[in-house]
């Protein structure tokens, strides 16, 4: 009995396999390292813009200080009449229009975006881009090398028998006319029809007017016996032998 999964083991504990999955991990954690610091970064830019106390807060929802607020009209009133500071006055405005602009973009997930978060979102969706077909055929030559050895196992331990040949059935069918063709040749009695020579169609046997109904072979006249098979075949009704 073959442990399962042991041998996929084996070749992973190999050292050329041990040196590639430590080259990988070290991707692996730089991506998501790179990834952490520029969200972080986002994060602190947000908090700036949004004047909030934290990033926590800021993230979690940016534009809560412009509820019971129903326009920039409503807070330049407010401005001019004294309700409010200027730096409140500005913080609202840009909070006002940071939102609208993420709504014409149709990002309504209630986070603070303009065009300067946009870019480090796309940085963070393109970090490693250089290291992905280099990720991919790792992941995958893993996935193939379990699959095999998964199998292997299976068939050496016996559960799992070896797949049919898809061809078996014709094979088969083959040899047995080939082992009637060589009776017939020796008692020199012709095959019973419908083993007869026939004639493909023209467009897809231009030159060959006769096929063996055994081999397929094909030729321009009929013979006693096919010269490939040796199976002796009778004239095509009409025809003459020649």
């Amino acid at each position: 009995m073959i442990e399962k999964g042991s041998m996929f083991k084996a070749w992973e504990a190999t050292t050329e396999q041990q040196k590639k999955a430590h080259e990988m991990q070290a991707i692996y954690k730089a991506q998501e390292t790179a990834r952490q610091a520029i969200q972080e970064a986002m994060n602190r830019y947000i908090k700036k813009k949004t004047r909030a106390r934290s990033v926590a807060k800021a993230e979690a929802n940016p534009f809560a200080e412009l509820e019971g607020w129903e326009s920039l009209d409503q807070i330049q009133e407010a401005y001019g009449y004294g309700e409010i500071t200027s730096d409140r006055r500005d913080k609202l405005t840009e909070l006002w229009e940071a939102r609208e602009a993420a709504q014409r973009q149709g990002k309504k997930d209630g986070k603070y975006h303009d065009l300067v978060t946009d870019m480090p979102a796309r940085a963070i969706r393109r970090v490693g881009d250089e290291y992905a077909d280099e990720i991919a055929a790792y992941e995958e030559e893993r996935r193939m090398r379990c699959s095999y050895y998964e199998k292997v196992e299976n068939r050496a331990n016996g559960l799992q028998e070896e797949e049919p040949d898809p061809l078996s059935p014709a094979m088969d069918a083959i040899m047995t006319a080939v082992q009637a063709a060589k009776v017939s040749e020796v008692t020199g009695t012709p095959l019973p029809k419908p083993l007869t020579w026939r004639r493909p169609l023209k467009e897809c046997a231009p030159v060959h007017g006769y096929e063996c109904p055994v081999c397929g072979s094909k030729m321009n006249v009929q013979r006693e016996a096919c010269p490939y098979c040796h199976t002796r075949l009778e004239s095509e009704e009409g025809s003459a032998k020649t």
